[in-house]
């Protein structure tokens, strides 16, 4: 019910109580704002503005979520309309998943007794298990979710519709329906970009099949287009293979791990980088002197890339390097008979999203514990599936236990009675629950649970953070935990004391242990591209010259004329 004239003030307010205050005018506003939870209060200089209904929690800024306020007139002006019909108006405040926020409110057009025009709306979404299709309606507020497609008459206005799978939103349109037409979109539509399409293209007998839906060996394919998600898939399943399984994986021309003997562990990392171009590097270091390596491209695959990393059993610091920013590091672990698998995303905006998982190499699995060789049943690439969602829902601060006990609570189950594909998702489920939970009920739900993290797997920074916070015994760290949970567990001075790298260069916005600009950068050796001072020059075993060899012998010349 605003009008253009209208003045009012956002005061934008986060958990820790930092303020702030935006004005504008008239009944739309755009700003961004960093993912977090907030409170927002609308004001009006001369009116009082309701939100519709009532909030009771803060406002949860990791999803789009939906906010209605009301402008309240006077009695005065009720007085005015009364004895007219009135048709109620909202203004809207939607909150965009990466931090964009655009308020905005129009004012519901018909009149209720005017006859209902309708369009035709029709909904194409994925027939894969746990996928729903959400649709907002942003004229009235009104939600629905329903199974399978959704073909329907629905009032002409706009419509944010979303494709969910396993409670994750993986795609959003924003649509327009209009009176008296159909409107039809593909929710599951083939990616159009060549990242996607190249993976695709190598798993798919026929490059009709599944649509964009993506093969995940005997467990059904997923409608998830995250790229981060397909790398975890892709690079599991070389870790986990076995005769018989993941045939259209096994297509790819990816790293093997068939040599790797008895007590031994290797790092593999997996990249895929939708924006950037050059040479990326990684390397292994315990502090901050990293001896890169670039990684290699994997033929057939549009810019993906791999490189199998030596290792010892114990913690590491893992460095990546990408053309024109600076290094990023993060604290990673290994453990014998398993191989870390380290997996890097970036999108068409330059966002970057990091999974890691601690998996057991096949044919090393004779050598493990028995309660987990037993454990290591079924097709276990549908467990990494939930585990790699449930690193995503981790780092938004979103309920991991409400999530799993949603969508599989087989995974929940098996967490808290200590039967693990991967350490690092116990650790997840740990500081989950004590996130989300009072001290007794954590220590009660995890008892078991940390008395077996210490007996598996002694040495890693996080079981001794997970029992400081249980307020049972522990004893500092010497190796740095892997999630930032863990580090914050600790003050200043026991951080300094356990941490390789300088606190003051963490990211503490990052759910894993992250150092920002931490470590000596990568540089390519320099080379020159003049062909006549180079005819002559020593050669590198590449047959590159460097500029001081050119220096070098010009300077030989001049001396011998």
């Amino acid at each position: 019910k605003a009008k253009p004239a209208d003045e009012f003030v956002l005061t934008i307010q986060d958990v820790k109580g930092f303020r702030k205050k935006k004005k504008f005018k008239g009944s739309s506003f755009e700003f961004s704002i960093f993912p977090d939870d907030y409170s927002f209060e609308l004001s009006h200089s001369s009116a009082s503005v309701q939100r519709k209904p009532p909030p009771e929690d803060p406002v949860d800024l990791y999803d789009p979520c939906l906010l209605n306020f009301e402008l309240k007139t006077s009695e005065k002006t009720s007085k005015k309309t009364k004895g007219t019909k009135k048709v109620k108006a909202s203004e809207v405040l939607a909150l965009a998943p990466i931090g964009g926020v655009d308020v905005s409110g129009k004012a519901v057009a018909a009149a209720l007794a005017a006859p209902t025009i309708t369009g035709t709306l029709n909904l194409k979404g994925a027939s894969t298990p746990h996928t729903e299709i959400e649709l907002l309606s942003l004229r009235t507020g009104e939600l629905e979710r329903v199974a399978g497609d959704f073909h329907k008459e629905v009032l002409p206005g706009q419509y944010r519709v979303k494709l969910r799978e396993r409670g994750v939103t993986i795609s959003t349109h924003q649509i327009t329906v209009d009176a008296g037409k159909t409107k039809s979109v593909d929710l599951a539509a083939r990616p159009k970009d060549k990242v996607r399409t190249s993976i695709l293209k190598a798993v798919e007998d026929n490059e009709n099949e599944a649509g964009s839906l993506f093969p995940t060996a005997d467990g059904g394919p997923i409608a998830n287009q995250d790229l981060g998600l397909w790398l975890s898939l892709l690079g599991a399943s070389r870790i986990l293979d076995q005769a018989g399984q993941f045939k259209k994986l096994k297509k790819l021309p990816l790293q093997t791990f068939k040599d790797i003997k008895k007590n031994e562990t290797v790092v593999y990392v997996l990249g895929g980088f939708e924006k950037s171009a050059g040479a990326f590097a990684v390397g292994l270091s315990s502090d901050a002197n990293v001896e890169w390596q670039r990684l290699k491209t994997v033929k057939g695959l549009e810019k993906i890339y791999e490189l199998r990393l030596p290792a010892t059993a114990g913690s590491h610091l893992l460095s990546l390097n990408i053309p024109r920013r600076p290094p990023i590091t993060f604290a990673t672990h290994c453990l014998p008979n398993r191989a870390t698998l380290a997996t890097f995303a970036q999108d068409k905006e330059g966002r970057l999203t990091f999974h890691q998982f601690i998996l057991p190499i096949r044919h090393l699995i004779k050598y493990l514990d028995p309660g987990v060789q037993g454990y290591l049943q079924g097709n276990l690439l549908d467990v990494v599936r939930t585990m790699t969602l449930a690193q995503s829902q981790f780092a938004r601060k979103r309920s991991v236990r409400e999530q799993l006990e949603k969508t599989d609570r087989k995974v929940w189950r098996d967490l808290v009675h200590h039967k693990w594909l991967d350490p690092l998702m116990a650790l997840i489920a740990a500081y989950d629950v004590i996130r989300h939970g009072t001290r007794d009920q954590a220590r009660s739900l995890l008892k078991m649970v940390n008395s077996n993290l210490k007996k598996h797997f002694e040495g890693m920074g996080d079981v001794e953070a997970i029992a400081k916070l249980l307020g049972s015994p522990w004893t500092l760290p010497t190796a740095p935990p892997v999630f930032m949970d863990g580090v914050m567990a600790f003050d200043e001075l026991q951080e300094k004391q356990m941490l390789p790298l300088s606190p003051d260069k963490l990211d503490y916005y990052s759910p894993w242990t992250t150092w920002q600009r931490a470590v000596n950068d990568f540089k390519l050796p320099r080379v020159t591209t003049r062909k006549r001072s180079t005819r002559k020059a020593t050669k590198h075993g590449d047959g590159s010259t460097t500029a001081g060899q050119v220096r070098k012998k010009r300077s030989t010349a001049k001396r011998r004329s």
